[in-house]
């Protein structure tokens, strides 16, 4: 076939070169034709829908022809995607031959493609088709444009903002233009807005529009909270088609804030020496605030002085303004007055902050500024701690008062007490000396006070603090439980004991109280003093003897200081042989009298598994024939805290008691679990010729006396 192929298209090249044998082609059809690959032709390409409506749909036939005169060509399949996503889009097939299609030599198929567009644009795509005559997908663009029907008026403006507003004050109205743009009278029907807060003040509808004429519609912007609000003015006819205009607006108001806040602005100065601090107001809210005045009260306030700005003034939204504050004692005393602002907040139309001035005595302080002794064992004295009171470079001033202030009777004292008064010139200072002695436990405050002898002058102070101890050692762990230990096992267990007082203490060698039973426990201490603050670890062993709960009080006595049981650990163990448990507990299994020859019922043994990880139980040994053991539950590793059962059966083969020992082995233990196996065999016949079992001739003659007594009966009767 490709060789005759050849050959005539040889034959028709000479003839198309001779000129006189092959006539001139025609020109071409105005209809543009897409050669997509070998001789397979789409006309027309590329598809252009042009302009359609939304909601409509247009269909245009797409020729596919098989330009080839000798060989047919097969499209395997035809389909449309859209750019970038691959999606359909506004496209479609309608009308598509079955694929696969031949199509002979010379031949053509025909098919529709549909253009129906959903929204307003441009939309674009791709007629794809495959065929045997190309080794890549070939296609056909496709173009439409959708578009919507124009409303025959227009909005202005197209957005409305209408700022801040207080909720519940209406805003101004503002305006929207509703203008005919068409050759016709309009009929507006319906005027609406989608949110609450904006309201239509405006002509009711339905109303006509003419030509060329507009219409005014008038909006109010009413917030009801401090949040902001968004929505759309819908304006329709009666085709009807809408326009809409975009509403926004936020409910605001204004807010004072003031500089520093706490409410309390707070002078420490001497006396006759004014001193000055600002403090600030600001607009924190969304609306202009109105400041009506500022200004002092109180019984101190001629001692306080306001630089104001001009009154009443306008704060705009995050705008300050500073108000100095200047205060001028006279004396040494304490001063108080307040300062008072008005303004159109809403939340705090009038705001109070307090004016405290402080003149002092001189410069006096205290180094340190505090006095913290940590912890102190109860019942004893701390080691004394110095601090020093010193005067500034102003003036000399006299102490007439040196005091400890607290509740009750003050764990704090002065050592030893200074004489009263005394006086220190300009920098100079005293040494001072105070001992905390806690006489309970918890934390213990007071104050050291000094008092001046300048009439008012205010009180110098210096914290106290420390906190009673009923002991100096802590232990980290109370209760010390070793768990279960296997015979012949131990466990360790450790734990921190720590010296928790300002001073060093001295251990006394700890000892063991309560044991049951003893010599069960043990403890080794590597040392005995112990540092403020330091700790050591104590080692504690559990060494059992016997399969037994033990328990005992590790005791713990300080030497310096002198403090019996400063601190005490409960210990706690228990010992096993093994850690499965069987039942019956007492490891017996008594069967009781069984017939001989016959077999008695199963007993159950259980075996429970207390281990952590599973355990491997099988029978070791079996030392009677005559108990048989039913061992199928132990075929599985038993599980932590499960159970298993064995099932045993005694079968005498002879009359009298019998005794055995079944051995049950757990992998990982070195000893079996042992139970005794106890049964009585019985016999009821003659037993070796002589009528008497070795246990059961009381029950054989009345028997045979039975059996002889209904023989002679029988006699007689013949």
């Amino acid at each position: 076939m490709i060789r005759i192929r050849c050959v005539v298209w040889m034959c028709l090249g000479l003839l198309a070169a001779c000129g006189s044998l092959v006539p001139e082609a025609p020109p071409a059809p105005a209809t543009v034709t897409a050669r997509l690959g070998g001789a397979l032709q789409v006309s027309p390409a590329p598809l252009e829908f042009g302009t359609r409506k939304v909601g409509t749909a247009n269909d245009l036939s797409v020729t596919v022809t098989n330009t080839d005169p000798i060989e047919d060509i097969t499209v395997s399949s035809l389909q449309i995607v859209r750019d970038p996503n691959g999606s359909t889009g506004p496209f479609m097939l309608s009308s598509v031959p079955v694929t696969p299609l031949t199509l002979k030599a010379g031949a053509s198929a025909s098919l529709k493609v549909r253009f129906a567009p959903s929204g307003a644009g441009n939309f674009f795509g791709r007629l794809e088709l495959t065929s045997d005559v190309t080794t890549s997908l070939s296609s056909v663009e496709l173009s439409g444009t959708g578009t919507v029907d124009t409303p025959p008026f227009v909005l202005s403006p197209s957005l409305i903002d209408f700022g801040v507003r207080r909720p519940g004050s209406p805003s101004t109205q503002l305006q929207v233009t509703v203008r005919n743009t068409s050759s016709a009278t309009v009929v507006i029907t319906k005027v609406l807005s989608t949110q609450g807060a904006f309201s239509v003040v405006g002509p009711s509808t339905p109303f006509p529009i003419d030509t060329g004429a507009t219409e005014t519609l008038n909006l109010v912007f009413t917030p009801s909270s401090l949040e902001q609000f968004s929505g759309e003015l819908i304006v329709e006819n009666d085709k009807p088609l809408t326009a809409h205009v975009s509403l926004s607006g936020s409910g605001g108001q204004p807010s004072l804030a003031v500089v520093p806040d706490g409410g309390f602005l707070e002078f420490e100065v001497h006396a006759g020496v004014p001193s000055s601090l600002p403090v600030t107001l600001t607009n924190e809210g969304k609306l202009p605030l109105t400041v009506n005045s500022v200004g002092l009260t109180g019984h101190d306030a001629a001692f306080f002085s306001l630089a104001l700005p001009t009154l009443p003034l306008t704060l705009n939204p995050s705008a300050s303004t500073l108000v100095p504050v200047t205060f001028s004692p006279t004396t040494q005393r304490h001063y108080l007055a307040g300062m008072v602002v008005s303004s159109d907040d809403p939340k705090q139309p009038t705001l109070f902050m307090e004016l405290v001035g402080y003149s002092v005595c001189s410069d006096l302080e205290f180094s340190p500024g505090l006095l913290d002794f940590g912890v102190q064992l109860q019942g004893t004295s701390s080691v004394a701690r110095s601090l020093r009171i010193t005067n500034g470079p102003w003036l000399p001033v006299t102490v007439s008062r040196l005091e400890i202030e607290g509740l009750g009777t003050s764990p704090f004292s002065l050592v030893p007490p200074p004489a009263l008064p005394f006086t220190l010139p300009e920098n100079q200072s005293k040494a001072l000396s105070v001992t905390f002695t806690p006489t309970e436990t918890g934390q213990a405050h007071a104050r050291l006070v000094v008092t001046c002898d300048e009439p008012g002058a205010p009180k110098v102070v210096l914290d106290l603090s420390g906190t009673g101890i009923s002991s100096v050692l802590s232990v980290s762990r109370p209760q010390l439980d070793f768990g279960t230990v296997v015979l012949p096992g131990f466990a360790a267990g450790q734990f921190t004991l720590t010296n928790i007082s300002q001073e060093s203490i001295q251990l006394d060698e700890p000892r063991l109280e309560n044991q049951d039973p003893p010599a069960q426990f043990r403890a080794n201490l590597e040392t005995d003093v112990l540092g403020p603050g330091e700790s050591i670890s104590v080692d504690v062993f559990y060494e059992p003897g016997v399969s037994t709960a033990a328990y005992a009080t590790l005791v713990f006595d300080t030497v310096v200081p002198k403090l019996p049981r400063a601190a005490q650990v409960g210990l706690r163990g228990q010992a096993l042989d093994s850690l499965l448990e069987m039942e019956p507990v007492d490891a017996l299994l008594d069967f009781g009298r069984v017939d001989v020859g016959k077999s008695s019922q199963s007993r159950e043994v259980r075996i429970t598994n207390r281990y952590s990880t599973p355990r491997q139980v099988s029978v070791r040994e079996l030392t009677q024939d005559v108990f048989k053991v039913d061992a199928s539950g132990l075929k599985a590793p038993i599980a932590p805290g499960q159970t298993a059962t064995v099932g045993v059966t005694f079968a005498p083969k002879k009359a009298g008691l019998i005794e055995g020992e079944l051995l049950l082995q757990a992998s990982g233990d070195e000893e079996p679990l042992i139970l005794t196996l106890k049964g009585d065999g019985r016999s009821i016949g003659l037993e070796g010729g002589s009528g008497c079992g070795s246990t059961g001739g009381g029950l054989a003659v009345p028997a045979l006396l039975a059996l002889l007594v209904l023989g002679s009966r029988r006699r007689a009767r013949g």
